[in-house]
């Protein structure tokens, strides 16, 4: 875009204000912002969806302008469960962490397996791993959303831990600010 000459800019706090020397013909101003630290934890510390307004205004000396607002919609998802039918009597479930790279206090996934629903398992009662649970980690892209990455190695009894009584499969974050999704 073009420049303007002897156009100032000056940010303070959640508000921007540029200063024209002379308005003579119309510009457009794209500015990029994003939440406070503080605003982000907020926003992004549970299921929920969270609506906030901008507003911007327009003012010369002598004239008290116009202002314009619009609501703008976070929706944060940090967990989410869903599942296909692979084939007759085997499902795949799909457990998506997404902290949206802000630390949360968890350290570890909890599956609560209910009565019918059995996990492969070998003659010893210990999970099969290889073919059946997977983990990768996942990369926020600019706009919110997630790209599925590199594939976490998972080894019973370290990242992986299955109670059969309980019927609680765990898995443990390996770090807290990364999305992960596992299967």
């Amino acid at each position: 875009p073009d420049t303007v000459p002897e156009m100032t800019a000056v940010i303070d706090g959640g508000t921007a204000t540029f200063t024209f020397p002379v308005l003579n013909k119309p510009y457009v101003i794209l500015l990029k912002a994003r939440p406070t630290t503080a605003e982000a934890e907020a926003m992004f510390s549970s299921n929920q969806s969270v609506t906030k307004m901008n507003t911007v205004q327009i003012r010369t000396a002598g004239w008290t302008g116009v202002t314009s607002s619009r609501n703008f919609t976070v929706n944060s998802e940090i967990l989410d469960k869903d599942y296909t039918k692979v084939e007759d009597g085997v499902l795949r479930w799909t457990v998506e962490y997404r902290p949206y790279d802000i630390a949360q206090p968890a350290d570890r996934l909890e599956d609560h397996l209910p009565l019918g629903l059995d996990l492969p398992l070998d003659a010893n009662g210990d999970l099969l791993i290889p073919g059946n649970i997977e983990a990768y980690e996942m990369t926020l892209g600019a706009g919110g959303s997630y790209t599925v990455g590199s594939p976490v190695a998972l080894e019973q009894g370290t990242h992986v831990f299955y109670d059969n009584a309980a019927r609680v499969l765990s898995f443990v974050i390996p770090d807290s600010a990364k999305a992960y999704r596992f299967t």
